[in-house]
């Protein structure tokens, strides 16, 4: 067979076309604005402290803030409501939960997220624990600290690891607290990305954006 050293090329060149196209395809941002949190599911409202001035300050507020400090009793308090609002999913027998990384570096595996999905997990055999799939490899600033607003300073800074926990599965995405729906949203696309059949985001509590008077 003779083989013509122009078409290989040739084909080459569109194969990593192809693929540029079909990554570029990915990790465009389509859906709606993530800062609408639209499509993000959610149990309750968080207020900010905002300096210890803000007057609608509340107990659900507060109990979020003993979660991310790593409150156990009010991580199974948590894990119960997520338990019942997401029935559906985790009683699918195809279901994963995964857990948005922290700011810094690692996996949310002790902080109160990290305790809600490893709780949940621990009552549910049947759901694939994936919550160390999630890796922070680059450290963000917070937000809380003035930290940029943006989808593609998570998507540069997180990527999935233990691949076969997610891969052709239901994956039922957890965060504590969203604000702008970003860290979410980039996980959701970097789940897909990895072989996830389905994700569906879930916070359990989003910010009170209130405006200037």
């Amino acid at each position: 067979m003779v083989t013509h050293s122009g078409d290989s090329g040739k084909k080459k060149a569109g194969a990593r076309a192809k693929a540029l196209a079909e990554a570029m395809a990915l990790f465009s941002f389509s859906e709606p604005e993530p800062a609408s949190l639209a499509d993000i599911r959610f149990l309750t409202e968080y207020q900010p402290l905002r300096g210890g001035r803000n007057p609608d300050f509340d107990y659900d507020s507060g109990r979020l803030l003993r979660l991310k400090a790593g409150g156990f009793g009010t991580a199974l308090h948590y894990m119960r409501l997520v338990m019942v609002a997401e029935e559906d999913l985790l009683s699918s027998g195809n279901a994963a939960v995964c857990v948005v990384p922290p700011h810094r570096v690692g996996t949310c595996t002790r902080d109160g997220i990290g305790l809600v999905a490893k709780e949940l997990c621990k009552e549910l055999p049947d759901v694939s624990n994936a919550r160390r799939s999630l890796y922070r490899h680059t450290e963000v600033q917070k937000l809380s600290g003035g930290g940029a607003r943006s989808l593609q300073i998570h998507l540069d800074s997180i990527r999935v690891s233990h691949r076969h926990l997610i891969q052709g599965r239901d994956v039922l995405l957890l965060d504590d607290i969203a604000t702008t729906g970003f860290s979410l949203c980039a996980c959701r696309l970097l789940l897909l990305k990895a072989g996830a059949a389905s994700v569906r985001m879930f916070a359990l509590a989003k910010t009170v954006h209130h405006s200037p008077a």
